[in-house]
């Protein structure tokens, strides 16, 4: 997408590939772990350029683990296509964001073969990858680490600052950081911490430093380098990993600092369990913890792609189903939606009667989809089910029992959820009526 600037002539491709999500229906730019994916998808498909993915990718490709994470904005779980509309091929690895210099591993370049610039904050000459600013200025690595890990974040730009980013043009919203060279949003902040990470030499990363990085301090960056770049580290280690590593990822599941990035290093953290597999479910079951919230529901998130049969998963869930914290019960039917079973029903059919009206019908449309899928009900029924639950708490008699008329001809999992309410409908006509269709069913079924 082309980035206009207020200033005329000024401009340029966006840095970020932007997704917009459900939930809160703002942009956020793809993280580079989802990105890594969608390319691995795309390589391993061997798709031309010409090819339709969504046609001609393998149906295995739409059930990869790493199509999952959270929005960047509101942390709502999302799930993302094993493709992407862009302007050009996907490939992390050789394709530059327009706001940094230097390939995935580190090497300086210059843009046009120009001459290398001074840092924008300490004047040294710019030797490694660094951070272009729209207005040709540049921080240098050390300078761009320092300020992205202590730099001092504003939750909102003032309305006497900038109120554009000096990187990508786009309008200031959320966290801001204030550089030398002019003010930097969280996006690409964001996009500046993933060069650094790629940019870290690893050859010389013991066990030790990976468990320090995980475990110790506030510090972002280097939890960032490790929960990114896991699958290196593990290739290079000649031992079995230790225990305190498998414990530091399940612990950043929970990762709540203040510092912006929080929420990308708990979702890199997530992306490191399914990287891990079944090696990481004891830690995940040993660990979960209902504070803070984030782990609780991280830790859902994870045992929802590698352990659901797990009998200890279950009782996780159920119990998840009660807990007092909405912000946990409304992630359960996304988690569960790829899992049909009688117990996932069960509890699904207890958040339908969930205080909260989002969390009901986020269940209520899983099981819809379900019994869609089993031919227990159409399409359609969807809208019709949602007009009958408006309907059944109707102070008029005489509506709710058109309603038990209108049940009559389907027994879809919604149907029998208001026939158990209408059954016991306090007006003893509607009651005995729902009770006659329900021994209807019951005549049909034997």
């Amino acid at each position: 997408m082309w980035r206009f600037a207020h200033d005329a002539g000024r401009g340029r491709w966006d840095a970020h590939l932007t997704v917009i999500c459900p939930w809160c229906g703002r942009a956020s730019p793809l993280s580079g772990a989802v990105r890594d994916t969608l390319a691995g998808i795309l390589r391993n498909a061997q798709l031309s350029r010409d090819s339709s993915p969504c046609m001609e990718l393998p149906a295995d490709a739409w059930d990869e683990s790493g199509l999952s994470a959270y929005c960047l904005e509101c942390e709502q779980p999302v799930r993302f296509n094993p493709f992407a509309v862009d302007n050009s091929a996907l490939e992390p690895y050789t394709r530059q964001c327009p706001a940094t210099d230097g390939s995935r591993r580190g090497t300086a370049g210059r843009e046009g073969g120009g001459e290398i610039s001074s840092c924008a904050n300490c004047d040294k000459t710019c030797l490694e990858p660094s951070l272009l600013l729209g207005s040709g200025q540049r921080i240098c690595h050390s300078c761009l680490a320092d300020q992205l890990e202590f730099g001092k974040w504003r939750q909102q730009a003032d309305e006497e600052d900038e109120t554009t980013c000096s990187v990508c043009f786009r309008d200031m919203q959320g966290a801001a950081l204030q550089t030398a060279g002019g003010i930097i949003c969280r996006t690409c902040g964001l996009s500046a911490a993933e060069m650094l990470a790629d940019a870290e030499a690893l050859e010389q990363w013991t066990t030790e430093m990976i468990r320090d990085a995980l475990c110790l301090g506030d510090g972002v960056l280097q939890r960032l380098t490790v929960l990114r770049r896991l699958d290196e580290l593990l290739a290079r280690l000649t031992e079995q990993l230790p225990p305190a590593v498998s414990e530091g990822v399940v612990q950043n599941l929970g990762f709540v600092g203040s510092h912006p990035f929080a929420q990308y290093v708990r979702q890199l953290a997530l992306q490191a369990c399914h990287l891990l597999g079944e090696d990481i479910v004891p830690f995940l079951f040993r660990l979960c913890r209902r504070q803070p919230w984030q782990l609780y529901a991280n830790v859902l998130c994870a045992l929802s792609d590698l352990a659901l049969d797990d009998e200890r998963s279950q009782k996780l869930f159920r119990r998840a189903a009660a807990d007092p914290c909405s912000e946990v019960r409304s992630r359960i039917p996304s988690f569960l939606s790829r899992y049909e079973a009688g117990w996932t029903r069960e509890v699904l059919e207890e958040l339908t009667t969930d205080s909260e009206e989002e969390i009901r019908e986020a269940a209520a449309d899983v099981i819809d989809d379900w019994d869609i899928a089993d031919h227990k009900m159409e399409e359609s029924e969807k809208g019709l089910r949602r007009l009958a639950e408006r309907v059944a708490g109707e102070a008029e008699p005489g509506v709710r029992l058109s309603l038990v008329t209108a049940l009559r001809g389907t027994r879809a999992s919604w149907a029998i959820r208001l026939a158990r309410k209408l059954s016991d409908d306090p007006d003893p006509e509607v009651s005995e009526s729902m009770r006659q269709v329900v021994a209807e069913w019951d005549a049909r079924t034997e």
